[in-house]
């Protein structure tokens, strides 16, 4: 621990606030005043006492900071040294966003944040497909949660700032309406891949990163299906980052610190390498320019509850499987917490059918029988050794014209065993059943295909943007659309124009005669040649044989084919 020593003893705060320590920093209890943590000076704690803001040193030790009445004109506070926090972070000035440091692990990407008064440190997968935060917590029923360590968890006897939320209370019935005869308000939430939790919605202190947010809403898990979920994954508990629709309507992390920092509504994501620690990063509030290579390209976010976009094609190397937005199946989502990419099974069978013709001399693309088995595309099957610079590059686009090549060493997945390196091919089938598929006929862009990309998740104005985190030649062009609708069109253009075509010739005047005396016609009377006549039906003449037919001193060219 850090020593905590205190400074101008008594000094009196700004009227409206209220400063304190940690009780458990400053040896001598909560006090009013200058703290210092370890040698570095905080200055005045009133300085700073504007919404909620946690700040860290060198030690781990913090200052909390609560407004308790009236408002107080926001003030710059700072932290002097080096070292970071429980919940690890980049602290930046309020307008001008944060990061939070990402690492992808074999399965899923995961981040820290700090729980409670005495900011426990949690591991959390980082989910845009769902919205809760949810740890495990004291409340968790025996034998109903597995946890990571004996100190992974949130323990609300321990939080001063812990404040249950009554079943009975407004909040309660207006966003849980089923909570009725219960001490505490109760969530519940059911992924995709059938796991799940349940456990009371309370309001408690939460850090993230460089951000801290006083008072939010999120969930203590009392029970985890199956009970170690995720300790087996080596986390503790999920940091859900979609919609708020999708829970409750209550506000997420993300919305907390864009309201609490006044900060543009918009987050981003780099998943980073596997097995790198902190080598991804969540931007909130602003986008990094040095997290991509390429150029941003945008495209409309179709329903922002679960950041569904809209692809119009994927290329395997250079030849596209497929060019129709309608196989990608009835919505596609960019969802973090999951992390193969799933695609429709035609579109799957598609590209494994390219696998199989254009990559058959590399190593488990196909097998002697012709099916799946001892391949890339067997389920739940990884192989050593494979050479993954010869495999090709995925290309998605997208409507709008944003595009992402995705390199073999993304949606190729490794495990290692001992000093072994696997690697999994990370593309699996939707609209099936089974432990590697997923039920509904969607695609799921995964961490194998966000782990290419810098993708930014523009909630102001429905949009997302994705770049390449890494130089990768780009997507082929698009073929040129055949449209049956545009040759229906032509073929009734040209039988308008020949029906106009002929009325106007049965309009022409008549051939004028010589009169009685054999005067000359005039010149507003022309012979009808046949070279007026060629004009005129110019449009329907074909290019084959012709025949000619006679009409009095008139010779007429008739199309055999019109």
């Amino acid at each position: 621990k850090a020593t905590v020593s205190v400074l101008n003893w008594g000094a009196p705060p700004l009227p409206g606030s209220s400063c304190v320590c940690w009780p458990q920093v400053c040896h001598n209890g909560p006090v009013k005043g200058w703290c210092a943590i370890g040698g570095f000076s905080m200055g005045p704690l009133h300085a700073a006492c504007f919404g909620t803001l946690a700040l860290v040193g060198a030690a781990d030790a913090g200052i909390r900071m609560t407004r308790t009445v009236g408002e107080v004109a926001p003030q710059s506070a700072q932290v002097l040294g080096s070292g970071h926090g429980v919940a690890k972070g980049v602290m930046r000035a309020a307008r001008g966003g944060g990061s939070v440091p990402l690492t992808m692990l074999d399965v899923l990407t995961y981040c820290e944040v700090a729980v409670g008064s005495r900011r426990t440190p949690l591991k959390v997968i980082v989910d845009t497909g769902s919205s809760t935060l949810a740890v495990p917590s004291n409340l968790c029923e025996a034998g109903k949660c597995v946890a990571r360590c004996d100190t992974c968890f949130y323990d609300t006897e321990l939080s001063a700032t812990f404040e249950r939320i009554p079943c009975e209370s407004s909040f309660c019935k207006a966003s849980v309406p089923t909570c009725a005869g219960e001490e505490s308000c109760h969530f519940t939430v059911q992924y995709t891949d059938r796991s799940g939790e349940t456990g009371d919605l309370l309001r408690d202190s939460v850090g993230l990163g460089g951000f801290a947010v006083g008072a939010m809403t999120f969930g203590a898990i009392r029970a985890i299906s199956p009970p170690n979920e995720f300790s087996r994954l080596q986390v503790d508990g999920i940091l859900g980052l979609g919609g708020k629709r999708l829970n409750y309507n209550i506000p997420t992390v993300v919305d907390e610190v864009v309201a609490a920092y006044n900060l543009p509504n918009v987050f981003a994501m780099a998943v980073g390498e596997q097995g790198v620690p902190d080598s991804g990063v969540l931007d909130i509030g602003t986008i990094d320019h040095a997290q991509y290579v390429t150029p941003l390209e945008w495209t409309p976010m179709t329903w922002d509850t679960w950041y569904a976009v809209k692809p119009v094609a994927l290329a395997v190397g250079g030849e596209y499987v497929t060019e129709n937005e309608y196989d990608f199946g009835y919505m596609t989502i960019v969802d973090s917490g999951t992390t193969f990419t799933f695609l429709p099974y035609k579109i799957y069978a598609q590209v494994k059918n390219m696998f199989r013709e254009k990559y058959a001399h590399l190593p488990y693309v196909t097998s002697p029988s012709g099916g799946d088995d001892g391949t890339i595309f067997q389920q739940g099957l990884c192989y050593s050794n494979l050479p993954l610079e010869d495999f090709p590059v995925l290309h998605f686009r997208f409507e709008g014209g944003a595009a992402v090549s995705v390199p073999p060493h993304n949606y190729f997945t490794e495990a290692k065993e001992g000093r072994t390196t696997y690697h999994c091919f990370g593309i699996a089938p939707s609209g099936g059943q089974g432990e590697w598929t997923v039920p509904m006929t969607q695609t799921i862009l995964g961490d194998t295909f966000m782990a290419a990309a810098y993708v930014v998740f523009n909630r102001a104005n429905s949009s997302m943007g994705f770049a390449q985190r890494r130089a990768i030649p780009p997507a082929p062009p698009l073929p040129v659309q055949h449209n049956a609708a545009n040759d229906i069109g032509t073929v009734l253009f040209i039988f308008l124009c020949i029906a106009l075509c002929v009325f106007m010739a049965n309009r022409l005047p008549p051939p004028a005669r010589p009169d009685d005396r054999g005067a000359p016609p005039t010149a507003t009377t022309p012979l009808l040649t046949s070279t007026n006549i060629n004009r005129a039906l110019k449009p329907t003449l074909s290019s084959g044989p012709k025949r000619t037919a006679s009409k009095g001193r008139a010779t007429v060219v008739v199309p055999d084919t019109v």
